[in-house]
């Protein structure tokens, strides 16, 4: 995976076949099924523009955002913030946090789990390594192959594929 430079983009311009190969590495990824918001949740609203100390801030960014923290420091009551993007900062040590879709009335859950997070942060840091390792040979093969990728015959011809 991620072994792909010119002669690849050659063969598939729109990244149809990356695309494909993508989604499997992400498709154990949880998705939230919107759950029907006439429920009545005790919810800690979140407080804008809340400042923490410096020995507050050191202590979040050691922990990672909390992950080397022990579960007992983790809040009990599910987050909730009006905005679509809560920060880190808000979410700290919270187990759950709710969001909602006012358009279709309902919202979903997301909880907080430490093997998924590490997980995918292996998952990630996996994906990146791939890819800084193969990076120089992969630019040699776009330098080899620029001319004709940028050429005006290869792209009549991925247009002309498309149209059929």
């Amino acid at each position: 995976m991620f072994n792909y430079g010119a002669e690849y983009f050659k063969d598939d311009p729109d990244g149809k076949r990356f695309r494909t190969e993508l989604k499997k590495v992400y498709s154990d990824d949880e998705k939230y099924e919107p759950i029907s918001s006439n429920l009545d949740l005790k919810v800690h609203h979140s407080v804008s523009g809340r400042r923490e100390n410096s020995i507050q801030r050191a202590i979040r960014h050691l922990s990672f955002n909390g992950l080397f923290l022990p579960d007992l420091f983790f809040k009990k009551q599910i987050f909730w913030r009006k905005s679509i993007y809560p920060s880190l900062r808000d979410l700290y040590r919270y187990r759950q946090v709710i969001y909602f879709n006012d358009e279709a009335n309902t919202y979903s859950i997301a909880k907080y789990s430490k093997k998924k997070i590490i997980a995918g942060l292996l998952r990630d840091f996996k994906v990146a390594y791939l890819v800084f390792k193969n990076f120089k040979k992969t630019q040699e093969s776009f330098d080899r192959l620029s001319d004709y990728l940028t050429s005006e015959e290869y792209w009549r011809k991925v247009f002309k594929e498309g149209k059929e």
